[in-house]
């Protein structure tokens, strides 16, 4: 077993060894036992460090970076706020209304997340997130793109695409296009991205099929 003296002589020894009292890590560098052996029979490296130099290595407050207040934007050192009254504002900002719509803001019922007149939106734009892999992924179906055209149709509305063949302004009979073709796009691609406005037109069923053949420029 260990003794104490044996220990506190190998302290001694890596203090004349490094010319100052050694921290933790430099004990494990320097010095013949572990610090957990210190720990073991001292109780802690300080008690340690007190009973063999009658002194202990005092750290150096870390500097804190300047940051804005969150509340007033006044410099400060303090981790987020300059004072306990900026605090306390801000806080008080945020409770004031703690279910609102997160599309529009007004207010809302309890674990709700948008309001009656958003909720559609939101259910659309977090359909968009869906990757096209999704869908090629299902077992072969001419339908496997179906969910893809009928979230583009939404757009559309959402949108208010003009509902009449962009090429001739046929208005009796029209179909919802995309310009760059679904299957052209990546596994990667999300349908925001495919059913983007910009990559919606309206045709009739002979320029759509003019279109799908790379007969037709638009």
């Amino acid at each position: 077993m260990i003794s104490k003296e044996e220990l506190l002589n190998d302290l001694q020894m890596v203090k004349n060894k490094i010319s100052q009292i050694p921290s933790q890590n430099l004990y494990k560098k320097y010095g013949k036992y572990s610090t957990a052996t210190l720990h073991r029979r001292f109780g802690s490296w300080n008690n340690a460090l007190i009973e063999c130099f009658n002194d202990i290595i005092k750290e150096k407050s870390k500097k804190r970076d300047i940051i804005k207040c969150s509340q007033c934007e006044e410099e400060t050192k303090n981790p987020k706020f300059c004072s306990s009254k900026c605090a306390a504002i801000y806080n008080n900002i945020k409770r004031s209304n703690p279910n609102s719509c997160i599309k529009c803001g007004n207010r809302i019922r309890k674990n709700s997340i948008c309001c009656k007149n958003c909720i559609g939106i939101y259910k659309i734009e977090k359909y968009g997130e869906k990757t096209i892999k999704e869908f090629r992924d299902i077992p072969a179906s001419k339908n496997r793109y179906q969910s893809v055209r009928y979230h583009a149709h939404q757009i559309a509305e959402l949108h208010n695409l003009s509902k009449k063949c962009h090429y001739c302004n046929y208005e009796n009979h029209f179909q919802l296009c995309h310009i760059k073709d679904i299957g052209n796009f990546p596994d990667s691609a999300k349908l925001k991205e495919i059913n983007h406005p910009t990559n919606l037109i309206f045709l009739c069923p002979n320029h759509h099929w003019d279109l799908d053949h790379n007969l037709l420029t638009l």
